[in-house]
């Protein structure tokens, strides 16, 4: 699924291209699930997150949130490079958004996942073949000395 949602991101740019133009691009690197989860702590990285972004909710949008009523939950799809954050309810509660007219209430069972992160991880060969399919061909690529972040210049054909 990354990989196509990858291609129609080049196939829009490409269109709005001239053949001979350049586009650079960074974005991560697929490493081993452990290393994908480690950089992503559910009682670290995304609980600061999702406590902060929850706060903001309370504040801008008057979000009834109960204290509690939130956990943070963490996945890797292999198969799609992508790490999952999910805010799952911890019990059964109303989850009411909004002011005045706009006000909304949502029924949350517990257990039920609202997806907060999604980022998607590459590999060299595969955003390399996805941008050669839309048009590009790879004039030279850069990686940091982790391997976790790829830089490449990418050139309209």
């Amino acid at each position: 699924m990354a990989a196509k949602r990858r291609g129609m991101s080049f196939a829009v740019i490409r269109a709005c291209l001239n053949c001979g133009d350049h586009l650079l691009l960074g974005y991560n690197l697929q490493r081993t699930p452990g290393v994908h989860l480690a950089t992503y702590p559910a009682d670290q990285t995304l609980g600061i997150l999702h406590n902060a972004s929850l706060n903001e909710l309370r504040r801008e949008l008057d979000a009834d949130i109960g204290t509690g009523a939130l956990a943070v939950e963490v996945t890797l799809d292999e198969d799609d490079g992508a790490v999952n954050g999910w805010l799952v309810s911890t019990r059964d509660h109303v989850l009411k958004i909004g002011r005045g007219a706009r006000r909304r209430a949502f029924s949350m069972t517990a257990g039920h996942n609202l997806r907060v992160l999604l980022p998607h991880k590459c590999t060299l060969d595969g955003m390399a073949a996805s941008a050669a399919k839309r048009g590009f061909e790879i004039q030279k690529t850069w990686t940091d000395a982790s391997g976790w972040i790829a830089d490449s210049v990418f050139r309209a054909m």
